[in-house]
This record gives structure tokens, C-alpha cells and sequence, in this order.
């Protein structure tokens, strides 16, 4: 945040399941669970419902929080919860955990990216592919990989996926 040290608006994007919150509407505030924050403790995570898709039984949501770090150096945030949806293919009602890193005093910002909440892609084709999209506000050169086992909670890839370091998947 300009003209405040150390400070920064962490903004986190989710999808969900909308039968599993009682099918809420737009502007809804829907309590997903908690952003826990290295050294800091954890914020609810409020999210503001923003769009929905009634026949799919999904609705996606932002929430936005400024989190004041202590100094300088590198921090973890990360979110986990249970019950992933039960007829998914791979995975399924089990636990997952999002996370990223957020480096203090380097100024640097940030890479986006911004992913549709569900992605059909066919079936038993060995070409089914897309890229992840994604952009850094500096320039910076992106990579990408799959997170490793340990980092999503048990969660591992479907058969056959992968994602390349140029963000194939």
C-alpha cells in the first residue's frame, strides 16, 4: 500500500459449491473460513459474493483484507478446509490448503492470475490442454508447477494431469 510500510490489501478470489452455503445470491457475504497469516494469527474470510451460476450450483466471491507486516522479509498465508465436493473423480470430500508468500521490502509486486472457478475439458483426450493466464505488474519472468503433496493437504493431481513451467496445463 502506498505511503504505508510494510502494509499491504491481500485479495483472495474463491469459488464454491452454492447449495453447500444455502444458495446464497449476489453482494451475500458468505464466512468461507480463515486466512491464517504467519506470525499474525488469522482474519475471517468474509467473501462478498460476486457472481453465481445456479445451474452449475457455483458461486465465485472476492474478499479483500491489509494485512501490516512487522518488517521486512517473507511471510506465509495460507487457507485450509475439509469437504471437497464428493463426486469429484480424484480427491474427493477430502481436505485441501491453498498458500502463497508474501515478500516485505523488496518492492516488488506480485504475479495475478485468474482462473475460471470450473474448466470443462474433454475427456480421454491426450491433447486437452489450457493455459493457466497470468501476468506480473513488474515484468518479472512467471513459472509454474504443481503444488506438492505436503502443500495441499494430501490433495494429489488427477491422473494424467500436469502443468508445465510456461503454465500449460
Amino acid at each position: 500500500v502506498p505511503g504505508m510500510a510494510n502494509t499491504v490489501d491481500v485479495t483472495i478470489q474463491q469459488a464454491w459449491r452454492r447449495t453447500f452455503f444455502s444458495s446464497p445470491n449476489v453482494n451475500a457475504v458468505v464466512n468461507t473460513g480463515s486466512l491464517s497469516i504467519q506470525g499474525q494469527g488469522s482474519r475471517t474470510i468474509n467473501l462478498t459474493v460476486t457472481s453465481i451460476n445456479a445451474a452449475e450450483d457455483w458461486f465465485f466471491g472476492t474478499f479483500t483484507t491489509r494485512i501490516t507486516f512487522p518488517g521486512p522479509g517473507t511471510y506465509n498465508l495460507n487457507y485450509s478446509s475439509c469437504c471437497r465436493i464428493g463426486a469429484l473423480s480424484n480427491n474427493a470430500n477430502g481436505n485441501f490448503r491453498n498458500e502463497t508468500v508474501v515478500t516485505i521490502g523488496n518492492g516488488n509486486n506480485g504475479p495475478n492470475s485468474t482462473v475460471t472457478p470450473i474448466i470443462n475439458m474433454q475427456t480421454g483426450q491426450v491433447g486437452a490442454t489450457f493455459q493457466i493466464p497470468a501476468t506480473d505488474p513488474d515484468g518479472d519472468p512467471l513459472s509454474f508447477r504443481l503444488a506438492t503433496t505436503a502443500e495441499t493437504s494430501a490433495l494429489t493431481p488427477a491422473p494424467g494431469f500436469s502443468v508445465s513451467p510456461t503454465g500449460l496445463a
